[in-house]
């Protein structure tokens, strides 16, 4: 059975599935221009939908999840990135992130945690430290990495446009060329189906 859906311009889509996609709806959200978290304490996990997000010190238990177009999380513990996608676009604009420990993958091996344009990571220790955060890249896009300790990055779609790559142990799986300006790093592993780096 087939059913047109509309959304207001202030509404978007989103998927909702269950049992392994078995059962799946579409469905009209409607979301916040901007929403603002400042010393927040959070046991479970937390999902965000609007056009901007800031966070300011969070100490959030379970995963992170955001549909969002500009995102700016600032805090002193681990977060965990569920999942962030656009909420206007298939990608997000801008992510920028500092924890002043690490950064993680909260999601399988195989699953996206960010699918963003412009990218900006920063760890007091390590991101995706034990399982690789996975990215999903926009064209055109920008990132720069910055971890004490280990950067482990997963990444597909478009080439990867790194500024800088900052850390003592730096590995990328790339399905795409890879472009580094400025590169810092004790140890490099590189490893992309393109033919380019």
């Amino acid at each position: 059975r087939v059913t047109v859906v509309e959304k207001a311009d202030d509404q978007f889509f989103g998927a909702y599935m269950h049992n392994g996609g078995k059962i799946s709806a579409l469905v009209v959200l409607g979301g916040k221009e901007n929403i603002e978290i400042y010393d927040a304490d959070i046991k479970g996990d937390l999902n965000t939908i609007a056009k901007n997000v800031k966070i300011n010190e969070i100490n959030l238990k379970g995963d992170f999840y955001s549909l969002v177009d500009d995102l700016s999380v600032n805090t002193s513990n681990d977060l965990h990135i569920g999942g962030i996608i656009g909420n206007m676009e298939d990608y997000v604009e801008n992510i920028k992130i500092v924890s002043a420990k690490n950064i993680t993958n909260g999601l399988t091996a195989d699953d996206t945690n960010i699918s963003a344009k412009n990218i900006d990571l920063t760890a007091g220790d390590s991101i995706g430290e034990d399982q690789a955060l996975n990215m999903e890249l926009a064209e055109d896009n920008k990132i720069n990495i910055t971890a004490v300790n280990i950067a482990n990055l997963n990444n597909t779609g478009a080439k990867n446009n790194f500024d800088t790559v900052n850390a003592n142990e730096v590995i990328i799986n790339s399905d795409n060329d890879v472009n580094i300006a400025d590169l810092n790093a004790d140890k490099l592993k590189l490893t992309t189906q393109s033919t380019n780096i």
